[in-house]
């Protein structure tokens, strides 16, 4: 949990992050989120105790910061999303 607070601190902080550090960033976010949404099913199947909610409430800050992280790589890498 920590690792993807730091980043995504980072990514925030910095004054011109490149386009390789936001899509970094971005894939370390997503991996974030691929696992919260697994410990999601096994709880909801039964396999681990806990309330199957809670998993997915955390992945939403890294869900955003995806979309942030992507959005500044466009951004950096000159391309024009329109």
């Amino acid at each position: 949990m920590i690792n993807r607070a730091a980043a995504l601190l980072l990514l925030v902080l910095s004054p011109r992050p490149g386009a390789a550090f936001a899509l970094g960033v971005a894939a370390l976010l997503a991996a974030a989120v691929a696992a919260d949404v697994a410990f999601a099913v096994l709880i909801a199947q039964g396999s681990v105790k806990g309330d199957w909610g809670l998993p997915l409430v955390f992945a939403v800050i890294p869900a955003v910061g995806i979309v942030y992280a992507l959005r500044l790589a466009a951004l950096r890498s000159g391309s024009n999303p329109r």
